[in-house]
């Protein structure tokens, strides 16, 4: 429920005229406990994915064009992004309360400038250990993507993951090794993964544009932005498509089956 909050706020926003003062308050409120829950946590993909949809549901339903009413919330969604994801850098390892208890943000040891992740790093490792001491994994890696959202009360011999995680693969001890869609894709099949997964990726978002060219209204432009949470998603890793689509999957359920009563 908490992922689709970012793009309605948006959309309410633009749409504020028609609803009443203490409806706006009260989605505001929500919209800022699910920023500070994401921000909280310390997992920035997620953090920028709130902030990103809730920017998209506000550019999509813009009532008129108009130069600065783009740019400035575009400035302000970067700047907000960069401060938050500097600071969740410092503290997840932390957490958030001892950051601010201790003033760790103040120390000497505090970093002066922004540390994203160097994919290209883990990816060395990677390609050097498959298949010369690994076999590719094949399909397990498409099943492993569909069968990690099922509950395992509904699925009993569910696997617990992958029969050899990444951190096995590079021989990583004490610290998790993270590649991206392109690094699993490499995982499956080597380079033919990388271009299959890439390419259907591309064909997945081309036809996800064209359904939003057909519906124009705010419940399809919200469900249209909130794609762009699964997309965030799953360029951090492709196993989380399926569980980032739930959200949207269950609004589409819910407007057919509303629309046919």
């Amino acid at each position: 429920m908490r992922y689709i909050i970012p793009p309605l706020a948006g959309v309410m926003w633009n749409r504020r005229r028609s609803y009443a003062v203490w409806q706006l308050l009260v989605a505001g409120a929500i919209f800022a406990l699910i920023l500070f829950h994401g921000f909280s946590g310390g997992t920035r993909n997620i953090f920028i994915a709130y902030i990103a949809t809730f920017l998209m549901g506000y550019l999509l339903t813009l009532p008129r064009i108009k130069f600065w009413g783009i740019v400035i919330p575009i400035l302000l969604a970067v700047l907000i992004s960069g401060y938050g994801s500097y600071h969740m850098l410092e503290f997840r390892t932390m957490g958030l309360r001892k950051y601010i208890e201790t003033q760790a943000y103040n120390s000497e040891s505090r970093r002066d400038t922004l540390a994203v992740d160097y994919n290209l790093s883990s990816m060395g490792p990677l390609v050097e250990a498959l298949p010369a001491n690994h076999p590719f994994l094949g399909m397990e890696i498409v099943t492993w993507s569909l069968v990690r959202p099922i509950p395992r009360v509904f699925f009993p011999g569910k696997p617990e993951g992958l029969s050899v995680s990444i951190e096995e693969i590079v021989g990583a001890e004490g610290w998790t090794v993270a590649t991206t869609y392109l690094g699993e894709g490499y995982m499956m099949a080597g380079w033919f993964g990388v271009i299959g997964v890439s390419l259907f990726f591309g064909a997945l978002a081309a036809w996800w544009n064209r359904m939003a060219m057909r519906e124009q209204s705010d419940y399809a432009l919200v469900v249209y932005a909130l794609g762009f949470f699964a997309a965030g998603i799953t360029m951090r890793s492709m196993f989380w498509l399926t569980t980032a689509i739930l959200p949207v999957i269950a609004l589409i359920v819910f407007r057919n089956f509303t629309s046919d009563r």
